[in-house]
């Protein structure tokens, strides 16, 4: 830069000072800052009583899988027997046959 083009130090002060007005003006035309949301107390006690309530609405349905489970184990233990005697005497139908 030559020294025609260089500002005076009144030239800059004036441009300093005119930056901080205009800082000024846009902090005075933003909005206050929103204070922060206050804090919530949690209600325990309304989540214990879900909690009991919701044990209580799914034991039924835990209690007939249970069940369900049960009967099929026991069905499929007497399919198992029942297969088995009946292919035991099965093998001693055949055999009596054979031996006539």
């Amino acid at each position: 830069m030559s020294d025609l083009e260089k500002p005076t130090g009144d030239e800059l002060t004036a441009q300093a000072l005119a930056m901080l007005r205009a800082q000024e003006i846009l902090r005075a035309e933003q909005a206050p800052a929103q204070p922060p949301a206050p804090i919530r107390q949690v209600n325990v006690g309304q989540w214990v009583a879900l909690g009991i309530g919701g044990a209580l609405a799914l034991t039924p349905l835990a209690m007939a899988a249970a069940m369900l489970a049960i009967a099929l184990g026991i069905s499929a233990v007497a399919l198992t027997i029942c297969v088995l005697v009946l292919r035991g005497m099965w093998t001693d139908a055949q055999k009596g046959r054979r031996r006539n």
